[in-house]
């Protein structure tokens, strides 16, 4: 193997582990209401008219599935790893806050993340005693991973609740990390530097708006799970900090990698009680072959409004025509337009 195809191999690699142990970015701790909501029927497909169920008939063109996708569910658990899990079908109190979505295309080269607002009110549901679904709720999406052991389980009813939210979509993997890796991370790298976006000061006196400040440890954790008492406390403007902070990363993670060839292995080791997921070795080694070479594309996110219930949950209503836009340009190929 040539030098310039080892690098571009631990460069893969490194994008790979940052994208799946530091997309914790949890968010703040909160009562979880399990059983709020109405019933109601897992959402379906009702936008699509076709003569030809390969074909999809959208906005004057016609569609076809790309085959060429794979997907991976990135979730940020608000836990710790020293806090327990629950029974299998029970509930275990683990939201989780941070979901990213790789889309990756295979014959375009390009992985796109798609960051899912965690308050995105959708159907959910709650496992029986062998861990599957059988109680539709409707409530915020990172309340999915609540139900179940904490386990794959609960990482399962996640993805089902991601996939149905995208009509359907096939979710092929899946990796859960806790919010002990953020800090862990952050130092392995040296520090992450960002200019601050709110003022968080009366959390941590060096977080002023606008300084530019290098996060050490669980500052880093601070200023990407923060949002109580701030003058604007929407996911949507947390999501803003996570994707600044994710941005900075992976830049600093380049930066380290041409300086230390063994990080990717330590950032394995440190994070690897803090991780649940279904890939294998053989499997993680063959998505790192793939993602070697990929374009990262910017991050999407799905337009929508934030609004507070009446016992003052924060809840997010994706944009119907927006999430369905997200669903055609990640997942479908143009056919010739009508």
């Amino acid at each position: 193997m040539s030098h310039h195809s080892s690098a571009a191999r631990r460069h893969g690699k490194s994008i790979i582990i940052v994208l799946l142990a530091c997309f914790l970015l949890a968010a703040g701790l909160m009562t979880v209401q399990y059983l709020r909501g109405k019933w109601q029927s897992a959402p379906g497909v009702s936008a699509v008219e076709t003569d030809d169920p390969d074909v999809l008939r959208y906005n004057g063109g016609r569609y076809i599935k790309n085959d060429a996708i794979e997907t991976v569910l990135l979730m940020g658990l608000d836990k710790f790893e020293s806090q327990t899990g629950g029974d299998i079908g029970g509930v275990n109190g683990q939201q989780a806050d941070m979901l990213l979505l790789l889309v990756l295309d295979r014959n375009a080269g390009t992985c796109t993340p798609l960051h899912i607002n965690r308050d995105t009110m959708c159907t959910i549901y709650q496992l029986d005693a062998m861990g599957e679904p059988f109680m539709p709720l409707n409530g915020q999406i990172c309340l999915a991973h609540a139900y179940g052991s904490g386990g794959r389980d609960s990482c399962r009813n996640q993805v089902r609740a991601v996939s149905e939210l995208l009509y359907d979509m096939p979710i092929n993997h899946y990796a859960s990390v806790t919010m002990d890796a953020v800090g862990i991370i952050n130092n392995l790298v040296g520090g992450v530097t960002v200019t601050v976006l709110d003022d968080l000061s009366a959390l941590d006196s060096a977080l002023v708006q606008g300084e530019t400040v290098t996060l050490q440890g669980d500052q880093a954790l601070t200023y990407v799970r923060a949002r109580m008492g701030l003058a604007d406390p929407t996911n949507l403007n947390r999501m803003k900090r996570q994707q600044q902070y994710l941005t900075a990363l992976q830049q600093k993670f380049t930066q380290e990698l041409a300086e230390n060839d063994d990080l990717s292995r330590q950032i394995v080791t440190a994070v690897s009680d803090d991780m649940v997921s279904d890939f294998t070795v053989n499997s993680m080694n063959s998505f790192v072959d793939m993602a070697t070479t990929y374009t990262f594309t910017p991050i999407r996110e799905i337009a929508g409004e934030a609004v507070y219930s009446e016992d003052r949950s924060p809840e997010f209503y994706a944009d119907e025509d927006a999430l369905y836009q997200t669903v055609v340009d990640l997942f479908y190929l143009p056919l010739d337009a009508e």
